[in-house]
């Protein structure tokens, strides 16, 4: 041990001693003299407005909360755990927001408990635990009960709908986004109109109905804008985008997701960035550039671990499983959709592991182990008909008749891949459409059958 360590240890040691020597008043009244002189420092006590107004005491606000505990200072506690909460939210510090909201819940009542639990579970969904906001945000519209704040109320049962939107309970989150427009159009919130809006849409996506989905989300953009809300419009714009693509509009998709990065950047949304990265390396993946892909899904999936956005994680290396998979590289596209698996798994997202385990059932179609290909499609399947997804469940059926047609049993081929080609092309997906067509014909190629069917599924 150098002795530059040794002098800090022994200083930490006497600092502890001299403090523990304090009489308990005598230490209150020291943190309270702290508090106050940081303040005074820092330009005097910040603004206490419920609307978010950076101030000069914003970067000691952890430590202000502490002397205020210390010092049994119930408002000042109170006033710095929420700033606190507000900057760890900014920072993406989410497990560091999580811990200052339930304190700040555990000081209030009624509505404002209410909504100081609900932004506990906003920073718990956002480092992945769906499963573990949703008792959070229960207990949130337990202390809005009653409390008559139709707005705050309407907040919280829209973020449990999102929640449950993401554990896959799709008719729980409709009727969560539906009761939470109700009650915030009622108090004439117009801004969280158009995120509730935007949740619905997504919903919509999920489901597969296209054109309510993008009636929602031209809605939202309208509202969102006109609340100047810069950060929450890109956003929305990434996901018109995405729902454009699926409908095979893939000009206004790819502007859509370039004018949404453009705003993540402006407004310094680096989560959001990652995404819209990730959903462009898919882009130059399918234009044919595939090296500048593999730099935009690098950059997506560091994005995505630097500000712990592990959903966002597990979707990138999908994505880029996908890509290994169709440049023949199957043993790093099924390395890819395991991590993507363990990382579904524990954050709960049912949702999106479906379509990991339809490639790689996909995957061993074609190193031949059918078995374990007979077991991926049919959990797959599975996954996709418990949420409506009839597109998936018929892309899924089209990779279960590749499956047997290895297997040698070309009629029951044909028979599935007749029943998973109508539910693609009734889910209107034409991304779905050409790969399953593509799959399709190759693999007939290689059995030296005629292919099932014409030019379209």
């Amino acid at each position: 041990m150098d002795a530059e360590s040794v002098y800090a240890f022994r200083h930490a040691l006497h600092r502890d001693a001299a403090y523990q020597l304090q009489l308990p008043g005598d230490r209150a009244r020291l943190h309270a003299l702290a508090l106050g002189t940081i303040e005074r420092l820092a330009g005097g006590e910040p603004p206490g407005a419920t609307d978010w107004i950076p101030h000069a005491t914003d970067a000691f606000a952890e430590d202000l909360a502490a002397h205020a505990r210390s010092a049994k200072m119930a408002g000042k506690l109170k006033h710095y755990l929420r700033r606190a909460g507000e900057l760890a939210e900014r920072r993406n510090q989410f497990a560091r927001a999580e811990r200052f909201w339930v304190e700040h819940a555990g000081l209030s009542a009624g509505a404002e408990r209410g909504e100081s639990l609900r932004r506990a579970a906003d920073a718990v969904e956002a480092t992945g635990r769906s499963a573990a906001a949703e008792p959070i945000l229960r207990e949130a519209l337990q202390a809005h009960a009653g409390a008559g704040d139709r707005r705050l109320e309407g907040l919280a049962v829209g973020t449990l709908g999102r929640i449950l939107n993401r554990l896959g309970r799709l008719d729980e989150a409709a009727h969560c986004f539906d009761q939470a427009l109700a009650l915030v159009r009622d108090a004439g919130d117009r801004r969280a109109e158009g995120v509730f809006l935007a949740n619905r849409a997504a919903l919509h996506h999920d489901r597969r109905r296209l054109p309510e989905s993008e009636r929602d989300y031209l809605r939202a953009l309208e509202l969102l804008r006109e609340a100047r809300e810069r950060d929450r419009e890109g956003i929305v714009l990434m996901n018109l985008a995405l729902l454009r693509l699926d409908q095979g509009r893939a000009t206004e998709g790819r502007r859509g997701l370039e004018a949404a990065l453009a705003i993540h950047r402006e407004v310094g949304n680096r989560r959001s960035e990652g995404v819209a990265l990730g959903n462009l390396a898919s882009l130059s993946f399918a234009d044919g550039h595939r090296d500048r892909a593999e730099r935009e899904f690098e950059e997506a999936l560091r994005l995505a671990r630097e500000t712990g956005a592990r959903r966002s994680e597990a979707v990138t290396l999908g994505n880029l499983a996908h890509a290994r998979a169709e440049t023949g590289r199957p043993a790093e596209a099924a390395r890819a959709w395991r991590e993507a698996l363990v990382l579904l798994r524990e954050i709960g997202d049912r949702v999106s592991r479906a379509p990991c385990v339809e490639g790689l059932a996909r995957l061993a179609t074609a190193a031949g182990r059918l078995e374990e290909a007979r077991r991926g499609f049919e959990e797959a399947l599975a996954l996709y008909r418990e949420f409506g997804n009839r597109s998936g469940e018929g892309r899924s059926a089209c990779g279960e008749a590749l499956r047997l047609l290895a297997a040698g049993d070309a009629a029951g081929a044909r028979e599935a891949w007749l029943r998973g080609a109508t539910l693609v092309r009734q889910a209107g997906s034409p991304a779905d459409i050409a790969f399953c067509l593509g799959e399709m014909r190759r693999a007939c190629a290689a059995s030296g059958v005629e292919p099932f069917t014409g030019d379209t599924p």
